[in-house]
């Protein structure tokens, strides 16, 4: 069977006295990629163990690495040996850790020294002023080149957006909404699980553990929670409040100490003249009607949007409504006259005042406002005399204390109607 090599590059030539010992490293105060001393060592060691073949070329000359067994109280450990000298490092290093996880801390090392590229050869053919790694391909590695953006982000061509924050760059890509893949730098920091994603992430700047995993969720959560709220894309901003139930992205920490974000002015477009449901209030309203034109999302998120939008009802949040008071025309204030008298006539006398209004919400038809005993009617659904009676009806009802959705309002309705059925002729 015809052999073939993944193959790992990057600019200079490695420095060997670097691979002798744990935790030396040049990069550990910079804001690199391979920052622990130890990544190449536990690749190592790896494919030692796991007795995958692999060569490491400084320029055109081979690096030599073997083992030799050595004891430590009564146990055996394979020492590894570079260039026939002993190291401190054994074959035991990263025991835990799967095939990829060394062309991942391989690769990384490339990238923080320039000009890395990984692709999969026929032939090994080293070249002077580079470090170049040959690595066998077992099944396991093939597995993993076919979906390595999986893991590592090396074809960034299909990413869809990308924003500065306050935690650095952060970028989304295309997912394939089966699980949550997010990276730091390009290089995947969250462990396969069964959570579905809209999209998946890349942050610039995140804090992981030497084994490249995420040290705290609440990280990954106030960072994606930023990079929606900056975002000015209406898209992504729509896709995220459609959908985001059913994803990971139902978590996010919207709170002002996770994001200092303030939402992008196309959420000031997008949320203008609309209705927003906090999700603890939507389950527990019973209006429907008003979700007609509105979005429900997390409290904390709406919360955010009343404080920092104009021109948004947020339920629970800012109860003022926004309108303009106007006169209504000949035609209207006969049809609002007309509809006042007829409820009366069936012994229904409305003594609240009664103002005509523009809303900045075009779906408000009328509300009351128990302050100035004032019922106010939206000016545009001022059209049939039985409209405007169902209306005003609806809304004096209102002044008797309930408020749409209360089981209390069903029950006083249907005892309006049993009286107005037990009335003799």
């Amino acid at each position: 069977m015809e052999k073939y090599y993944i193959k790992i590059e990057n600019k200079g030539e490695i420095d060997i006295s670097g691979l002798h010992l744990m935790g030396v490293s040049s990069k550990r105060n910079e804001d690199k990629i391979g920052f622990f001393g130890s990544g190449n060592k536990y690749a190592i060691a790896l494919l030692l163990r796991q007795k995958i073949p692999f060569w490491i070329y400084s320029g055109t000359k081979q690096v030599k690495i073997k083992t030799e067994p050595i004891m430590f109280r009564k146990q055996m450990f394979e020492q590894i040996l570079i260039n026939g000298e002993k190291t401190s490092l054994t074959t035991s290093m990263g025991v835990d850790w799967e095939d990829w996880f060394a062309i991942r801390e391989l690769y990384c090392n490339a990238l923080d020294e320039g000009d890395a590229k990984i692709d999969v050869i026929k032939h090994k053919n080293p070249i002077k002023d580079k470090t170049t790694i040959f690595i066998e391909l077992n099944e396991n590695l093939k597995e993993f080149f076919k979906n390595i953006n999986s893991y590592i982000l090396v074809n960034k061509n299909n990413r869809i957006y990308k924003v500065k924050t306050n935690y650095g760059d952060i970028s989304i890509y295309s997912s394939d909404k089966k699980q949550f893949i997010c990276y730091r730098k390009g290089i995947r920091i969250y462990p396969k699980n069964k959570e579905k994603a809209l999209y998946r992430y890349d942050f610039e700047k995140i804090q992981i553990n030497e084994s490249r995993t995420y040290m705290h969720e609440h990280e990954i959560k106030e960072r994606i929670a930023s990079f929606f709220a900056k975002t000015n894309s209406r898209e992504i901003i729509l896709n995220y409040l459609r959908n985001y139930k059913d994803y990971y992205e139902k978590n996010l920490l919207w709170k002002e100490m996770y994001v200092r974000e303030k939402l992008s002015d196309e959420w000031q477009k997008l949320l203008y003249g609309k209705r927003i449901f906090p999700e603890s209030l939507a389950t527990l309203s019973g209006d429907f009607e008003s979700k007609f034109n509105s979005y429900i999302v997390p409290d904390d998120l709406a919360e955010k949007i009343a404080k920092e939008l104009t021109g948004v009802e947020v339920i629970g949040q800012n109860k003022k409504k926004v309108f303009l008071e106007v006169n209504p025309t000949e035609d209207e204030q006969r049809k609002v006259d007309t509809a006042l008298l007829e409820l009366k006539n069936i012994d229904f006398n409305i003594f609240s005042r009664i103002k005509i209004v523009k809303p900045h919400l075009n779906d408000v038809v009328a509300w009351y406002e128990k302050d100035d005993d004032t019922i106010y009617l939206a000016q545009q659904h001022l059209t049939t005399i039985p409209y405007i009676k169902n209306t005003l009806l609806e809304e004096h009802f209102h002044t008797k204390g309930h408020e749409d959705g209360q089981r209390e309002f069903v029950s006083f309705l249907i005892d309006e109607l049993i009286r107005a059925k037990e009335i003799k002729p």
